[in-house]
């Protein structure tokens, strides 16, 4: 956080599934976005996507999502934002 400042510190994550088989792709979007009434970590973290593979991350969460996004094997970029 910015010392005397009311802003917060988020990560933005973008990342790419190309590596992935379709199936595995939709395995990870349901593991991503949720599926058959459980919430996937877009919910649970309560993660903004601000497009198809960018995340707005909250700071306090920013490395379960790199741990998840590595658990998958996606390549990706992390950066620190303020909102």
């Amino acid at each position: 956080m910015v010392v005397g400042s009311s802003h917060t510190e988020f990560a933005v994550f973008t990342y790419s599934t190309t590596h992935l088989k379709y199936s595995d792709k939709v395995r990870f979007y349901y593991a991503i976005k949720g599926r058959d009434g459980k919430s996937g970590i877009i919910q649970d973290l309560k993660i903004e996507q601000l497009g198809r593979t960018a995340l707005l991350v909250k700071k306090q969460h920013a490395n379960t999502v790199e741990a998840f996004l590595k658990q998958w094997k996606c390549s990706y970029t992390r950066r620190a934002v303020w909102k």
